[in-house]
C-alpha cells in the first residue's frame, strides 16, 4: 500500500534523511537544510509518498514540497525512487502539492506567481510542469558546478497557463489516482488533515476556472 499525504513534523527528521541520501545521489536535486525540512512539514508544506510497512517508520518512496518567498510560490524538491519511476506516482505527488497550494492558498486571487526551478539537465519534471500549464520563462546560471567541474544552469518555469492547471486539477481531483499504474492504483490512499476536502477542492477550481479568481 502506497499512502499519498502530508509528512507530520514528527517525522520531518526520516524525511529529511531520505531526502538528503537521494540529493547526494542526484546532483539534479538541491538539497534542503534540516531546518527547513522541519519548517515545511510543521506548515503543511511537506507532500510525500510513503508504502505502508506495518512499522512506525515510514518508508519514503516520494517527496515534493511548496513553499512561498517574496510573493512567490515555489513548487520544487520533486523525487521518486527508481521502483516507482513511471507509474504515475510523480503525477499524483505533483498534483496534490499543486492542487492544495491553489486551493488553500489562492495565489490567483493574491496575483502571486507559482514557479518552479528546474537543472537543464534533468528532463524528467519538465513534462509534468508543461502538463500542468507551466512554461519556461528563464534560465540562470547555478552557484554549484557539475560533479565534472562544468557550469550548471536552472531553468525557472511558471505557472502561465490557469486554465490547463485547472483543468488538469479538476479531473485529478474527481479521480485522484487515475494516473497510478494499475498495480499500484488498487493498493493506494490518500490521507488529508481535517478540514482538506479534495471534492471541496474540486469545487474551488471549477470556480477559479469560471471566473479567474
Amino acid at each position: 500500500m502506497i499512502e499519498f499525504g502530508l509528512e507530520s513534523l514528527s517525522h520531518a527528521d526520516l524525511a529529511y534523511q531520505w531526502h538528503s541520501g537521494f540529493a547526494s545521489s542526484d546532483e539534479n536535486i538541491s538539497r534542503l537544510e534540516m531546518e527547513q525540512c522541519k519548517a515545511l512539514a510543521a506548515n503543511g508544506k511537506l507532500v510525500v509518498a510513503k508504502r505502508i510497512n506495518g512499522t512506525d517508520i515510514p518508508e519514503f518512496v516520494a517527496v515534493i514540497y511548496y513553499d512561498v518567498e517574496n510573493s512567490t510560490w515555489v513548487l520544487g524538491g520533486l523525487m521518486t525512487d527508481y521502483n516507482v519511476r513511471g507509474k504515475g506516482v510523480a503525477q499524483v505527488l505533483c498534483s496534490l502539492a499543486l492542487g492544495r497550494l491553489i486551493a488553500l492558498e489562492n495565489p490567483f486571487g493574491r496575483s502571486e506567481r507559482i514557479v518552479s526551478h528546474v537543472a537543464r539537465s534533468n528532463d524528467r519534471p519538465k513534462r509534468l510542469l508543461e502538463l500542468a500549464g507551466f512554461q519556461k520563462v528563464a534560465s540562470m546560471k547555478s552557484s554549484r558546478e557539475t560533479d565534472e567541474g562544468e557550469e550548471r544552469w536552472i531553468d525557472e518555469y511558471e505557472l502561465k497557463n490557469r486554465y490547463v492547471a485547472l483543468e488538469m486539477l479538476k479531473k485529478w481531483a474527481a479521480n485522484w489516482n487515475l494516473p497510478l499504474c494499475s498495480s499500484i492504483q488498487k493498493r493506494s490512499l490518500l490521507t488529508l488533515p481535517p478540514g482538506n476536502n479534495i471534492a471541496d477542492w474540486h469545487a474551488i477550481f471549477e470556480v477559479q476556472q469560471k471566473y479567474g479568481t
